[in-house]
């Protein structure tokens, strides 16, 4: 249901706020990578504000592999990287809705989470229009 939009996902924070959403195609995603030389700073992107993004990104350069890496893969792939990641980032975590994800019965074992499933609902009348009343059968 989120079509080709790519998401980081971080089992150690549990629940809804293992997923975040990165970019909006596989694409974009790549760019993402070349403008910031590691999937680290991405992944953790819906945490921080701009400075602290920028702030990892200065602190945390590609090892000269991997940005020999990265350039191999934009030539490969003729692409540039993203300007303004932090920015396009933020738009696309703000395009999705968190609470459409829909966890597998085996993520809730592994979890030990249930997912909580809907009250069955019946509604009984005291009274009728013709001097029945009681709780005989649920209404419909």
């Amino acid at each position: 249901g989120f079509g080709l939009t790519v998401f980081a996902v971080s089992p150690m924070s549990g629940g809804a706020d293992c997923v975040h959403p990165l970019a909006r195609n596989f694409e974009d995603f790549l760019r993402l990578l070349l403008a910031c030389g590691d999937t680290a700073a991405l992944e953790q992107a819906h945490a921080w504000d701009a400075a602290q993004f920028s702030a990892f990104l200065r602190d945390c350069p590609p090892t000269p592999e991997g940005r020999q890496a990265l350039a191999a893969l934009a030539r490969a792939m003729d692409l540039t990287p993203m300007e303004q990641p932090f920015d396009y980032l933020r738009a696309v975590q703000g395009e999705i809705d968190l609470s459409r994800l829909r966890f597998s019965d085996a993520y809730h074992e592994a979890a030990g989470t249930a997912p909580v499933e809907p009250e069955a609902w019946k509604v009984y009348f005291t009274g009728g229009f013709f001097g029945h009343g009681g709780r005989e059968r649920a209404g419909t």
